[in-house]
């Protein structure tokens, strides 16, 4: 299974399988899922502010860093440049000192 959540922006990338057992009547009378559990409580502790001392390891910002990256990966620009606000700036290592870059 590979999805990224829409509100918490936590990755799935993991095997996931389910068992069937079928009755007499060919129909399903079990239904058994095998999957790693870890990646839902990710999503879960996701739901609300943590605090690890001075340093947040879930937050409403990492929430939307992890959907803005997800929607980068997968090649969604207009969800991705969603998460900016259209007069911000950006400056990088390759600029001259005190030049910057727009969304544009």
């Amino acid at each position: 299974m590979k999805a990224i959540h829409n509100k918490t922006g936590v990755k799935l990338d993991m095997p996931f399988h389910r068992l069937y057992k079928f009755n007499k009547d060919g129909k399903v009378s079990v239904l058994i899922n095998y999957y790693e559990n870890r990646m839902f409580w990710e999503i879960g502790r996701s739901y609300s502010d943590r605090e690890n001392g001075k340093i947040y390891n879930h937050h409403d910002n990492i929430n939307s860093v992890r959907r803005m990256m997800g929607a980068f990966e997968n090649a969604d620009f207009e969800t991705a440049y969603s998460f900016f606000k259209e007069d911000c700036r950006f400056n990088t290592l390759e600029l001259p000192d005190g030049e910057t870059m727009s969304l544009d």
